[in-house]
């Protein structure tokens, strides 16, 4: 979409070519074609050539110390039905680069702008958060790893953590080990690669309210009516599972819930409906969006044992995935007789006496 380049919409862009390579002015005329509405210039699609056009500029590199940035967002602006035709040929450039031995001392950023912005999802909770919580993923070389072993652990322990795009303009400084006095905003912001806080916050990251998809877990009474009903289909998903050795294990049934959680949502995003300026600094917070799902996490005791559960509850039905499914108490002995038989239903058979 070069005629809403990064440094051109709404602004001047360059007097100068800005770079070795400049694809933008190509795809401009490209743009002028009708057949630019099906995706093809000639032949070809046109994310075929733009890929094309990095591989080239990926060879003309090799040996050399190189930075290229690329952005297509032409099949997925405004839709995301295209979005897979650019998935074999994403892989195809990233074997390309591995064949070309870059992978050892390249680092490679995946990335996009925003999520869903138009249609139907948008104005649900799950495409608001979308909106606001972009993909972004980095592979980091093993000769940086090896060579700063301290960074990369604190990179790894960073991917738990709330990070911005502004992050990546001081990661840019640290990778170049450049001493960064320009500061691009007044905001803190951290390198990937150093040890953010866990207690960061939205307002200390310089990220409006509206516009902070972080969900925060609450307490909530144990006599809540969703708390109790998925308590009690946990019990029957481990008697479930345990069905087939019920002639070895006790059936269980529920004692008492001793405490549940709430995974809640941030009402400044459910609020929200849309900005009103071009630039998505004045919000409009008008909207009436109710969330579709809430998140439970119940901490309960069976007779006999006990197990912590964490749920999705939806429309009132409970959903119940094994792999959210934790028993906090010491096994000891309980399970022996299904240890050697069946060793994943040790958190839910408690053995009979006699077996």
């Amino acid at each position: 979409m070069a005629e809403v380049g990064t440094f051109t919409y709404r602004m001047l862009g360059f007097k100068n070519k800005p770079v070795n390579h400049y694809i933008r002015p190509f795809y401009l005329e490209v743009a002028k074609s009708v057949k630019i509405k099906h995706f093809c210039h000639g032949s070809k699609r046109i994310h075929e050539i733009f890929i094309n056009w990095l591989k080239e500029g990926l060879i003309t590199n090799v040996g050399r110390p190189f930075f290229t940035f690329g952005f297509f967002s032409g099949y997925s602006h405004n839709t995301n039905d295209c979005v897979g035709l650019l998935d074999e040929d994403n892989v195809d450039f990233l074997k390309y680069m591995n064949s070309l031995g870059l992978l050892k001392n390249t680092f490679v950023l995946l990335m996009s702008d925003h999520g869903a912005r138009y249609g139907n999802l948008r104005q649900t909770e799950q495409g608001k958060l979308e909106e606001r919580m972009p993909y972004f993923g980095i592979f980091v070389p093993p000769e940086f790893r090896k060579e700063h072993p301290n960074k990369y652990i604190a990179f790894l322990e960073n991917t738990k953590k709330l990070v911005t795009p502004f992050d990546i303009y001081e990661t840019f400084m640290e990778i170049n080990e450049e001493k960064n006095e320009y500061k691009p905003t007044d905001r803190t912001s951290y390198s990937l690669f150093s040890n953010i806080p866990m207690e960061r916050t939205c307002q200390s990251a310089g990220i409006e309210a509206h516009w902070c998809a972080c969900l925060a877990w609450k307490n909530t009474s144990v006599s809540e009516n969703h708390v109790i009903n998925t308590a009690r289909e946990s019990v029957n998903m481990f008697n479930e599972m345990i069905g087939e050795y019920s002639i070895m294990c006790h059936k269980l049934d529920l004692k008492h819930i001793t405490r549940a959680i709430k995974l809640e949502s941030n009402e400044n995003v459910l609020k929200f409906k849309e900005s009103k300026d071009i630039d998505g600094r004045i919000a409009d917070m008008s909207a009436k969006t109710k969330p579709l799902q809430a998140f439970y996490q119940i901490t309960m005791e069976t007779t006999p044992g006990n197990v912590t559960s964490s749920v999705d509850l939806q429309s009132g039905q409970v959903f119940i995935s094994k792999e959210d499914i934790s028993r906090i108490n010491k096994y000891y002995d309980a399970p022996k007789c299904i240890v050697k038989r069946k060793p994943e239903l040790r958190p839910y058979c408690v053995c009979k006496e006699n077996i």
